[in-house]
Parts: C-alpha cells; sequence; structure tokens
C-alpha cells in the first residue's frame, strides 16, 4: 500500500488471503472503499509509492505467476483502457466483392462498455453510408470493393479516459476489371466500367480493329450489329 498525499488517502492494490488479488481499495481515514478490479495482475509482495512527479501511486514487480518485474501507474480516477481479444486481419477480395473486418474488444479491465467504437482507414474515421456498414461496431463490412477502398484499417475503442487502436489490416483489390473484355480503354480509376468504353469499342469497330470481333464470328462481315450486342452484354456481365 502507499499514501496519495494530494488526496490525503491510502491506496491498497491486491493482497494474500487465500490467494493474491488484483483489486484496488482506498482508505480515507474512516473507511475502506473498493475503487476498481483489474489492472495490474494478481500480485502479492510487490512495493508502492507515490510518485510526486507524476501525481499517481506506483506500483512495481511483486510476485505473481511468477516473479515480476513491471510498473504501473494509477491516478486515482483512471483505468486501464479496453483490450483487443481479437485484431482484425488482412484482406484480399476481387474488384467489386465484400470485404469484412472484425475485432473483439474486452470490456473486462474496464468493467464498462467503450463509450465509443469507430474503424479508421489510413487514420481517417469511417461513417456508414452506401457501402460501408458497422463503423461503430466491432465489424466492419465494406460493400462493391473497389480501388479507393484499399488500405490499411483499424478499430479504435474509446473508453471514458483511453482510446486504444487496433492492429492494423490491410485490404488488397484485386483489379481483375482492368483486364476484362469490357474495359475497352484499360481505365483503372473508378467506374472502371463506363460511357468511355461504349466510344473506345465504337472508334475500333469503325478503324475494322479485330478487338471489334466481340463475338468472335469468322462468316464476313465478320464485324457487324452482333458485335455491338456482344459487347453490350459483356459490358452489364461487368468483371469476368
Amino acid at each position: 500500500m502507499a499514501y496519495d498525499p494530494i488526496a490525503r488517502r491510502v491506496v491498497l492494490f491486491g493482497c494474500s488471503r487465500s490467494s493474491s488479488q488484483d483489486d484496488t481499495w482506498i482508505w480515507d481515514g474512516t473507511a475502506w472503499e473498493r475503487r476498481r478490479t483489474g489492472g495490474p495482475p494478481r500480485r502479492t509482495w510487490h512495493a508502492m509509492a507515490y510518485h510526486d512527479s507524476i501525481g499517481a501511486t506506483v506500483l512495481f514487480g511483486g510476485y505473481g505467476a511468477g516473479f515480476l518485474a513491471d510498473t504501473w501507474a494509477w491516478d486515482g480516477t483512471s483505468g486501464p483502457p479496453p483490450v483487443f481479444e481479437e485484431h482484425p486481419q488482412n484482406q484480399s477480395v476481387n474488384w467489386t466483392e465484400t470485404a469484412t473486418f472484425r475485432a473483439a474488444v474486452d470490456l473486462a479491465p474496464t468493467g464498462t462498455p467503450p463509450l465509443s467504437l469507430r474503424w479508421r482507414r489510413e487514420g481517417v474515421p469511417i461513417f456508414d453510408d452506401g457501402r460501408y456498414s458497422g463503423a461503430a461496431t466491432p465489424v466492419l463490412t465494406i460493400a462493391n470493393c473497389n480501388a479507393g477502398d484499399a488500405g490499411r484499417y483499424d478499430l479504435l475503442a474509446s473508453d471514458a479516459c483511453t482510446p486504444l487502436a487496433s492492429h492494423f489490416a490491410s485490404l488488397t483489390v484485386i483489379l481483375d476489371c482492368i483486364e476484362t473484355y469490357a474495359n475497352c480503354d484499360r481505365s483503372s480509376t473508378s467506374p472502371i466500367l463506363n460511357v468511355m468504353d461504349f466510344i473506345c469499342f465504337n472508334n475500333f469497330f469503325a478503324a475494322g480493329h479485330t478487338y471489334a470481333n466481340c463475338d468472335g464470328s469468322t462468316a464476313p462481315p465478320v464485324l457487324n450489329v452482333n458485335d455491338f450486342v456482344c459487347f453490350v452484354n459483356r459490358f452489364v456481365a461487368g468483371c469476368e
């Protein structure tokens, strides 16, 4: 235990009854009050002292699951942040497919739910829209992925005192649409398939280019109205 001269109270962490404990108590001169469970792992034989420079009670070492050499500080109000039990994993999806990131937050250290959860891409907060859903939940879903969705994602969990970010997870979007037949102009920016592909096809057709023989016919005339019908169907089919 240690005496906090600013708050004028005694701070006690853990003890040894039948087993070591992980709860924190304070004594104000009149009564004991249990303030928090969790935080440092269970232990006995640890050292505690009040640190004037940081305005906190400091705990060092002790014996728990073996001898310990860790240092903890408590300012009398804040507790440990949420803990991630599961971090999001890297994803690789094809163009227009759906990507899903998952994370799991353990609330046991704080004992209360975090005030907010927010997914971020490259550190920028994400909000639900037509394609993003679950931006404030442990599961983020990105529908109809395109090149603009590629990047690093993480989940920020914030309790009343401390924000905690998960590990980064990368999203890779495979741009198979670039090589699809209907992408006549071989564009790589979203939307890959657009009106410029129709103009491109029309130019190839007018030039008698073999690309315009969409249906692969060999009977003359090789280029005909059926190639326009074929191109429209390939365009509607999207990425192949």
